[in-house]
């Protein structure tokens, strides 16, 4: 297919419209069959994502009317776990941070990781939630399971015997059918939520359909938005003459370090936002490109790429952020961006110059495999073409890039977007209020030892 006709192709997807058009289908055709409003829930037990969706599910099942299917499922194919070690180490720790930001069930001291990814400790407390599943309060059942394994405590030992093993087959094929491969995942009429980050979508959709008991009692699941300028966008792309959000100013203080893909629809959420993150509390951004998964040699399923997609259309949309109109920079693309980044650095216009980068290959349809898609990125960076034009050849950022890459693998992460600031460590444009609440701890400390001066005293 054209380039062009898929970067159309996937504005049309990717479009408001368009979704719109998919959820009143899937309701005509709900209402034919006479199905019920029905959420399929799919866990792992040793997986703290699906630990604190469970528990959230009480919370929905007070707010809105519908069937709750329970599904347990095990595997974790490699293709979509390329760092199964890191993830794990990273998901306890994150998971964390979540259930306190929602006053969740967490315990103090989790068990070593000897304990909880035993083989045949995982199989007895798997064993024991399909029987769950199957049992008359299903949620209570999983999640007394869910207390007692991450607590390090003991059950029964039980066997994976064929029933149950035809019942989690089953169940891990209907994952893979509707189109997804965590777990940790809730799946309504063809849309999938990823935990308590995504029940706000849901919750959303949900009011719409009439579904909610009491619309003015709803306790949303959105306590990780940034805390100022929620939706604000960073304003448009700099013109020259014209003051970029971008361009580097003198900030002062530890810096916020991003690990950044110019193929990461993610980062360039992620690249919005600490753009005012940066602008607020006066911070430097310092960013460190890093290689795309793919450039890397490390598969990413096409399932993957669609969620992923249609993720980042709902979670601009909430940011106030166009996205859709997608010129895929894998390839050359991506080399190019590199290319001419340290140029733009010289010229203190690395931060305008991705976010020209991330927008036009995210949001305005622009080929940067092409001169002409590049020269529009440049420009609108407020940078010379004629001066960063010879620079597409060069090949030095590789150096560099794997330099990034070693170090963001020595932080114990994988991929990106990943942020740094001090000794806090985030991944993912959703955990960027970690690092907010940060620099408002470091705010208040500040305002506590600034003493006035008294009305006669010098200055």
């Amino acid at each position: 297919m054209n380039s062009r006709i898929r970067a159309l192709a996937a504005r049309w997807i990717a479009s408001n419209t368009t979704r719109q058009a998919k959820r009143l289908w899937r309701e005509w055709a709900r209402k034919v069959s006479g199905r019920r409003h029905q959420l399929q829930v799919f866990v792992a037990i040793d997986d703290p994502y699906s630990y604190l969706l469970l528990q959230a599910l009480i919370t929905l099942q007070q707010q809105f009317q519908y069937e709750l299917v329970l599904r347990t499922v095990r595997d974790k194919p490699q293709a979509f776990y390329p760092d199964l070690v890191h993830w794990r180490r990273h998901s306890v720790v994150d998971a964390g941070y979540l259930a306190k930001r929602y006053q969740l069930q967490w315990p103090v001291a989790q068990p070593q990781s000897e304990q909880l990814h035993c083989t045949e400790r995982l199989n007895s407390f798997t064993a024991q939630l399909l029987l769950a599943e199957q049992g008359q309060q299903p949620l209570a059942g999983m999640l007394e399971l869910f207390h007692q394994y991450w607590q390090g405590q003991s059950i029964t030992a039980a066997i994976l015997a064929a029933p149950l093993q035809s019942q989690l087959q089953y169940n891990q094929a209907t994952l893979r059918r509707l189109g997804h491969y965590y777990s940790g995942m809730a799946y309504y009429e063809g849309e999938w939520y990823w935990g308590l980050d995504r029940l706000w979508h849901l919750q959303q959709r949900w009011l719409q359909l009439g579904l909610a008991v009491d619309p003015k009692a709803i306790s949303w699941f959105d306590h990780t938005q940034l805390r100022f300028g929620a939706g604000s966008n960073t304003n448009a792309i700099h013109h020259p003459g014209t003051a970029h959000p971008g361009e580097r100013t003198e900030k002062k203080g530890q810096p916020l370090r991003f690990y950044f893909s110019a193929r990461s629809p993610y980062s360039y959420l992620a690249l919005e936002q600490l753009v005012k993150l940066s602008c607020h509390y006066q911070r430097p951004l310092q960013i460190m490109p890093v290689l795309p998964m793919v450039m890397r040699g490390l598969a990413v399923p096409n399932c993957k790429k669609m969620y992923i997609f249609l993720d980042t259309q709902r979670e601009a949309q909430r940011q106030r952020l166009p996205y859709g109109y997608v010129a895929d920079p894998l390839g050359k693309a991506v080399e190019h961006c590199y290319a001419l980044f340290a140029y733009a650095q010289q010229q203190h216009k690395e931060v305008a110059y991705l976010l020209a980068f991330a927008r036009a290959v995210n949001s305005q349809g622009h080929y940067a495999d092409t001169e002409a898609g590049m020269r529009t990125i440049v420009e609108q960076a407020g940078l010379s073409w004629q001066q960063a034009r010879p620079l597409l050849s060069d090949n030095s950022w590789r150096g560099w890039a794997q330099e990034n890459l070693t170090e963001l693998q020595r932080l114990g992460q994988w991929g990106v977007p990943c942020v740094q600031y001090g000794e806090m460590v985030v991944w993912g444009q959703d955990r960027l209020w970690l690092i907010e609440e940060q620099l408002l701890a470091e705010s208040a400390a500040f305002n506590d030892v600034m003493v006035p001066l008294s009305a006669g005293e010098p200055d």
